[in-house]
Parts: C-alpha cells; sequence; structure tokens
C-alpha cells in the first residue's frame, strides 16, 4: 500500500512554536511527529509515502528529504491554499487511483494497527475502513456509530451537544479508503473526509467499516496536548526500557 500523510496544517493554536516550523515538525521524545508517523506506516510494511505541504513547505522536505534514511519513498503534493483533508488527497489522485492506499493526519500520535484495519477492509469489501478510538471529549472528535459487524451507521463530526446515544468511538485520523473514494471528492474544491465525505458516502450507501485498532491518540493541537504528548511517549519509552532491562525471568537450578 501507500499512503498519504497530511501535514499541510498552520498550526495557529501551537504559535509561536510554529511561527518558524510546520506542526508535523515538533518534536516528541526526540524526533519530529510525522517521523513517529513514518515510523509507524514502515512498521506496517508501507514504502511509498505522499505529503502535503503548505505552512513553511521547505521544511519538511529539508528534513525527510526522498525519505530513503528510513527505507521510504518519499514524495510531496504542495498546496498554494489549504484544500481540507480530502481535498488534499484529489490533488494528488493519480499516485492513490490504481491500489487501497492510507490516509493518515500527520499531526497526530497513536498506535494504530494499520494490519489489523487492513485485514477488516479486505474482508467487508468497503469503501474505506476507519481507525476508532475512545476520546477523553467526544464533542471534540468525530464520533463514529458501528454495527456489530463493524459496518458504519453514522458519522457525526464534532457534535455540539454530545449526546452518549451517538457512540463512545471516535475517528482516529487514520483511514484506508479505495480508489473509488476518489470519485466522490471534488476537484479543486476545500473537502473534508468528517465534514463532508463520509457523510456523502453513508447517504449514498456505500460500505463503511470501522474498528477500535488505536489503543492511544495524542493529538498534537495545543500546547496542553502537546506537553501531554510529550510526558506520555516519555513515560512509554521508560517503561518499555525497564521491561528490556529486567532481562527473562528466573529460571529455577
Amino acid at each position: 500500500m501507500k499512503a498519504l500523510v497530511l501535514a499541510a496544517g498552520l498550526g495557529t493554536r501551537l504559535r509561536p512554536l510554529t511561527d518558524t516550523m510546520p506542526k508535523a515538525l515538533l518534536p516528541v521524545d526526540g524526533i519530529p511527529v510525522i517521523e513517529h508517523n513514518l515510523l509507524l506506516l514502515r512498521e506496517h510494511g508501507i514504502r511509498e509515502v505522499t505529503i502535503n505541504l503548505h505552512a513553511h513547505p521547505q521544511a519538511i522536505p529539508a528534513y525527510l528529504g526522498d525519505g530513503r534514511r528510513w527505507g521510504l519513498q518519499v514524495s510531496y503534493s504542495y498546496e498554494d491554499r489549504l484544500m481540507g483533508t480530502a481535498g488534499a488527497l484529489k490533488r494528488c489522485e493519480q499516485t492513490f487511483r490504481d491500489a487501497p492506499f492510507v490516509v493518515l493526519y500527520g499531526d497526530n500520535l497513536s498506535d494504530t494497527d494499520i494490519t489489523a484495519l487492513r485485514a477488516l477492509y479486505d474482508r467487508a469489501g468497503a469503501i474505506g475502513a476507519i481507525a476508532l478510538h475512545r476520546p477523553e471529549d467526544p464533542s471534540a472528535s468525530g464520533i463514529v456509530a458501528v454495527d456489530a459487524g463493524g459496518r458504519v451507521q453514522s458519522f457525526i463530526e464534532k457534535p455540539r451537544p454530545y449526546d452518549p446515544s451517538m457512540g463512545q468511538w471516535a475517528n482516529a485520523g487514520l483511514y484506508i479508503l479505495s480508489p473509488a473514494v476518489l470519485t466522490e471528492i471534488p476537484t479543486e474544491t476545500v473537502c473534508d473526509f468528517g465534514h463532508d465525505v463520509f457523510p456523502r458516502l453513508l447517504r449514498a450507501g456505500y460500505p463503511l467499516v470501522a474498528a477500535p485498532v488505536c489503543h492511544y491518540l495524542l493529538a498534537i493541537d495545543t500546547p496542553e496536548r502537546y506537553a501531554r504528548a510529550q510526558a506520555t511517549l516519555a513515560e512509554r519509552r521508560a517503561a518499555s526500557d525497564a521491561d528490556t532491562n529486567a532481562g527473562p525471568p528466573a529460571t529455577s537450578p
């Protein structure tokens, strides 16, 4: 599979940190957010990555280059104006028209099991599969209601007010999509998956599936959440190091 990493955002709520760099380059536990995402993609066998750019557009290519340092093939799609999450995909549709692909929000950190999501996508024969997580604040998330088989029944972007009957699972910002989705995105139009494309697909009767394959999601969009991400990954690394240094359990002679 190929992947599109969305990294064009202005990061206005993170200023002044984003006055000189895109938020996807902010370091978390010693490496940029976008590098964490590239490592996640590589872990699941994805080697061809396109990254969309707008804010500080030279910074990410200057850091990543062609991606070979990570064993990846990285290319870029520049937007002279922000086109939204789906509009960004439409601009580079020639890259993704031949096979299912991943779309990933490059300013989030997660442990999404992309392999499990692909298996669900393949089994269901759906037009798309959405990774889900359980949010702290459902009203600030895209709430996804699914049936017992994982088929999406409704998608409500940032419901205000939120009613628990809407469901407890939220969009984790990672999708596996069929190339058929591209025909549902208008050309040169600002368009978003949560507000526009997913509700349109459901109204048209296309099968969408979703699964809770993301155990943690850290949004890097405010100073408070950025600080929490720093602390969370440091704690996870410390726990991992402790497990490694403990070695195998002792055995009786």
